[in-house]
């Protein structure tokens, strides 16, 4: 049977060599390997470029959260439609919009996020409540839309091939 081989990489330089003598020299002359410290840069990559589209979903997250904050939902309650609360919708719409769209670096699978969550908050809101089987049916669905929207886009992009 033979004898395991050890993988650590052996120097015979410092296995010669007097350790002692480390030992033995004050601190002052003892020499070691400074690294410089740099500032570490926040490397965005291919969202550097879509820096408007964060911008304004945080615009858009602030006027939220100042029409959650600071106007009573009784004031919204009936604008324009009874009982929809469109200003928060519409707000709710637009900065989950914007800030998916940024952080998928797709708008389109972005507007169906923002359709989902949307749509889920304002039957939460309606006070209509879901059951784990419709939950999943309505979640099913609109990840059916998001990927026929994904094969549409690869289709026309020709990155899935057509077995014509």
């Amino acid at each position: 049977m033979k004898k395991a081989k050890s993988r650590l990489k052996i120097d015979h330089n410092l296995e010669n060599s007097n350790h002692s003598v480390l030992s033995i020299l004050p601190p002052s002359e003892v020499s070691a390997k400074k690294s410089r410290v740099t500032k570490s840069r926040i490397d965005l990559g291919e969202r550097a470029k879509h820096l408007p589209t964060l911008i304004i979903g945080l615009f858009f997250a602030a006027i939220l959260l100042g029409l959650i904050l600071l106007i009573p939902p009784a004031q919204v309650k009936n604008f324009i439609l009874p009982n929809s609360y469109l200003p928060f919708f519409l707000t709710l719409f637009l900065s989950s919009f914007f800030l998916l769209s940024w952080f998928l670096l797709d708008s389109l699978i972005g507007v169906w996020w923002s359709l989902w969550l949307t749509t889920l908050v304002f039957l939460r809101v309606q006070q209509i409540v879901f059951g784990w089987p419709e939950l999943i049916f309505f979640a099913l669905g609109f990840a059916l839309g998001v990927l026929v929207q994904i094969w549409r886009r690869q289709m026309r992009l020709g990155l899935v091939h057509n077995q014509n």
